[in-house]
C-alpha cells in the first residue's frame, strides 16, 4: 500500500489526463492488456493515462465490455485518490476530470 499523493502533485495529475497521446493500436486486446499493466503498477499517474486514453477512445467508437469496466474501475481509483489529497467531494472530481478530458 503506498500513501495518497500529496495536494501539490495534483495538477501534474490533470495535466497527464489532458496532454496524453493516444497510441494507435487497433487491437482492443492489446490495448486492454497494456492498459492492465499500467493499473497494475498501482501508480496514479498510470491510471490518469489509463482514464484518459480510454475515455478519448470512447470518444471515437465503443469500447469493448471489458475495457468499459476497465474505465470504470480507473475512473473511480482516480477519483478516490485525487479526492483524499484535495479534501474535495468526489463529485467535484469527477467534473474536474470531465473539463480536462
Amino acid at each position: 500500500v503506498r500513501p495518497v499523493i500529496k495536494k501539490d502533485a495534483v495538477p501534474k495529475i490533470y495535466e497527464l489526463i489532458s496532454n496524453h497521446v493516444e497510441e494507435d493500436t487497433s487491437n482492443w486486446n492489446k490495448r486492454y492488456r497494456e492498459n492492465l499493466r499500467k493499473m497494475k503498477t498501482g501508480a496514479i499517474e498510470e491510471v490518469a493515462k489509463v482514464v484518459s486514453s480510454l475515455s478519448v477512445r470512447e470518444t471515437e467508437k465503443p469500447l469493448s465490455t471489458s475495457e468499459k469496466k476497465m474505465l470504470n474501475n480507473a475512473t473511480s481509483i482516480l477519483i478516490s485518490e485525487l479526492s483524499l489529497a484535495t479534501e474535495e467531494p468526489d463529485e467535484a472530481i469527477h467534473n474536474q476530470i470531465k473539463n480536462f478530458l
